[in-house]
């Protein structure tokens, strides 16, 4: 938890800030508290005022309350990779290993995507709950509540839903609603109860209230609301398009058309197959020049991680085997090696052929799932959108879902149209439905 004292280890003894050599010690996990603009709570030790977080403690207040999947983060980043794959903590051995490894690192709960798991309602903006209980009539279900500011912004919470079947059918993936997020479907995680803010030195509280099921009332509120939110955020992200294509040369982007701007950038290099490491340096590059006040953005800490980001959500990269798990070769004779570009040209070539077996009108999910790609990847939704137009098919919006259907058929090309004859798996040409 967060703590402005003595803080007792995980045998019940206060052998932690004793005296001057251990405030040395922790140095850099130790933050200052009434300093600076910091908390206004106080606590009086011979060696200072500190507030800082005990990884063990905190988890141990989570699996308390249910929550078994845990990962540490720090400013809400994950430290572990692959850490919606590994971060069960089924015994107290392995959350202790976990707290040795990262002993004062913010505690994240990780939430899954399924009916009676549980979800988080990440409140961001005033006056939320009170909209919704004018429109529906109803107040906020007593439930698991925490306030990430609790001092310096009250209004920011995140509310503890368990997911029913219902709610599970309306949302199947995340939303940014602007005013607040819906944390929890297929991936995710929020800090848990007890963590200190760095940039406040607050400690997030909660009112140890069980996590109760969402109600359908509230599910249709939230369903109607956001589409309505995320609609004028699309609106708003088209006309911050249309007024960056109206930029003149000379003209520098707007503070807050920025992300927009270096967002577009990345995912153009990125679908010219431009590596990570350059797109990053070509962005900050470009921030740097086109941008308003970019120099000083891009130079300070906030900015240098949001240019990561941008560049880390704008390219895809499949996880690389560590050399030391291969097995060595049998022979010694030569050996020949696929080259990177080859591989993909030959499976480029292999998806073409498997889409132009695909009937005349099929959903965008079926081929996901076909092409066995994931549908919420940024690559993957490029590569398969350049694949399908590749082979004669077009996007359609049919009953509120993308549907792509051919609108050609591929028409081989010179001494090719003899093979015509040879039927679709000789040249590739798909039958008529």
């Amino acid at each position: 938890m967060g703590f402005h004292c003595t803080l007792a280890n995980a045998e019940g003894r206060p052998d932690f800030l004793v005296g001057p050599a251990r405030d040395q010690q922790f140095q850099y996990f130790l933050l200052p508290v009434g300093k600076g603009g910091a908390a206004r709570r106080e606590s009086n030790s011979r060696s200072g005022t500190y507030a800082f977080n005990d990884f063990l403690a905190v988890a141990l207040a989570a699996r308390g309350r249910g929550f078994t999947w845990i990962v540490p983060v720090d400013e809400k980043a994950p430290l572990r990779r692959s850490w919606l794959k590994y971060n069960v903590t089924r015994t107290l051995t392995e959350l202790n290993l976990m707290a040795e490894e990262f002993p004062h690192r913010d505690v994240g709960i990780v939430l899954k995507g399924h009916a009676g798991s549980i979800f988080v309602w990440d409140i961001d903006k005033k006056g939320v709950t009170e909209r919704m209980k004018l429109e529906t009539g109803n107040s906020l279900p007593e439930t698991y509540i925490v306030q990430s500011r609790p001092e310096t912004a009250p209004h920011k919470r995140h509310v503890y839903f368990r997911q029913t079947e219902y709610f599970a059918l309306q949302f199947q993936k995340q939303i940014n609603a602007g005013d607040y997020d819906l944390k929890g479907f297929g991936g995710g995680q929020v800090v848990a109860e007890g963590c200190v803010r760095k940039e406040t030195g607050e400690v997030r509280v909660g009112n140890s209230l069980p996590v109760c099921d969402i109600p359908d009332w509230l599910t249709d509120w939230l369903k109607k609301d956001s589409s309505v939110l995320v609609a004028q955020i699309a609106t708003k992200k088209r006309h911050d398009a249309k007024a960056l294509a109206k930029l003149r040369a000379g003209d520098l982007v707007p503070a807050g058309k920025r992300t927009l701007f270096l967002t577009n950038l990345a995912s153009r290099l990125f679908e010219n197959r431009v590596s990570r490491k350059l797109i990053l340096e070509v962005v900050t590059e470009q921030c740097r020049e086109f941008c308003e006040d970019g120099a000083a953005w891009a130079a300070s800490s906030a900015g240098r991680k949001k240019l990561i980001s941008i560049t880390n959500d704008a390219t895809f990269r499949h996880k690389r085997v560590n050399p030391v798990y291969l097995r060595p070769p049998k022979g010694n004779g030569l050996k020949l090696t696929e080259g990177a570009d080859a591989r993909r040209v030959r499976k480029t070539a292999g998806r073409v052929a498997d889409i132009t077996r695909f009937p005349y009108s099929i959903p965008a999910v079926e081929v996901y799932r076909r092409l066995g790609m994931d549908k919420d990847s940024r690559a993957a939704q490029c590569q398969v959108s350049r694949d399908l137009k590749s082979a004669g098919f077009a996007a359609r919006r049919v009953n509120r879902q993308w549907v792509w259907q051919r609108v050609k058929q591929l028409r081989p090309a010179g001494n090719q149209i003899a093979d015509l004859a040879a039927g679709p798996e000789v040249t590739g040409v798909a039958a008529a439905d």
